[in-house]
């Protein structure tokens, strides 16, 4: 394990150097994102895209969620990169098929997606379930990468299911939920997700559910879909993926609920780390994985990375050195 990118910024084809930044050779900059579909070996996949310089950060939602719960992340980072989210299959506003919820489909899918959007390397996030995909992808596609960043996930055993996923596991959620109103599905939204109920959290669970010409409202997710999903979980082997990954690799990990999961979440994301050949374990304060994606200091250490600017072992600034460090120091 040791400092991602050694000082080097991670650049991508298709970028030139103007006034010392990298740019994006073509298109306006808008802060509120564009919405397109793009169809990719036979599945449509909607996309949500911030338009900025290169490289690119195409960014992959937690199960159940929508490429829209990284507005928050994309509009602070505005101006800085290219930020595309896609709803991934059965997901938002992307084709929901019957089948094909294994990670090489859903890798399938990105590789697919990238082709047509003509993006050769990108640097790739994932949050959680879409961190298990960017492992398993960067992995099986390792030139067309130029770094990953892993959010809570990726180098999860899922022999047992954490706290949130056995709340949501087939056999504990109702079937075919279906809501009288928005208000009522958000009010059900907060009592069962384990987080802080923010603004972010609110406008992201809004995105994941839709709404009936009769006023009701269900979660665009499918009951068929979540159990096949579930189902491909178990087949999720980290320990087979991480000497495949040979690029410069952040994993993430929230510190801020204390407890047995989060403890062995900790250690399992501290061990990826140095199994990996080139990995950083950067531990952040925050109240849940989600509100993460609103931290002031996790977007500097995306900057911080994705430049290639991070000094020291774990991405920790050693003493004589952060008082110059362009990164903040996360928590122990």
């Amino acid at each position: 394990m040791k400092a991602a990118a050694e000082g080097k910024p991670l650049l991508g084809p298709n970028q030139k150097r103007t006034s010392g930044r990298t740019r994006a050779m073509s298109s306006p900059h808008t802060k509120h994102p564009t919405s397109r579909q793009i169809e990719a070996h036979g599945i449509r996949l909607h996309i949500h895209e911030w338009m900025g310089p290169d490289p690119t950060l195409v960014c992959l939602h937690p199960l159940g969620f929508t490429g829209r719960v990284f507005a928050s992340m994309a509009e602070a980072l505005f101006g800085s990169h290219r930020i595309l989210c896609p709803d991934l299959r059965g997901h938002g506003r992307s084709d929901k098929p019957p089948e094909g919820y294994q990670y090489p489909n859903l890798c399938r899918d990105l590789a697919g997606m990238l082709q047509m959007l003509h993006l050769h390397r990108i640097i790739l996030l994932g949050h959680t379930w879409g961190a298990d995909i960017a492992m398993a992808f960067a992995a099986a596609h390792p030139k067309r990468l130029e770094g990953l960043i892993v959010i809570d996930g990726g180098y999860r055993f899922r022999r047992t299911l954490s706290p949130e996923e056995e709340r949501l596991s087939p056999d504990r959620i109702r079937s075919s939920p279906e809501f009288s109103s928005m208000e009522e599905a958000l009010h059900d939204a907060r009592e069962q997700l384990d987080v802080s109920w923010t603004d972010h959290v609110e406008a992201a669970v809004r995105d994941s559910l839709e709404i009936s010409p009769q006023g009701t409202a269900r979660y665009r997710l499918s009951d068929p879909q979540w159990q096949r999903i579930f189902s491909a979980l178990f087949d999720y082997d980290p320990a087979a993926l991480f000497k495949k990954v040979r690029v410069p690799t952040l994993i993430v990990h929230p510190t801020g609920q204390r407890n047995e999961h989060n403890d062995q979440a900790r250690f399992q994301a501290r061990s990826a780390a140095l199994l990996m050949d080139d990995a950083t374990y950067l531990p952040i304060e925050a109240s849940d994985n989600i509100n993460l994606l609103t931290s002031p200091v996790f977007h500097e250490y995306i900057t911080c990375f994705i430049e290639g600017r991070l000094n020291g072992r774990h991405a920790i600034p050693s003493p004589d050195m952060r008082a110059s460090s362009p990164c903040p120091s996360p928590a122990p």
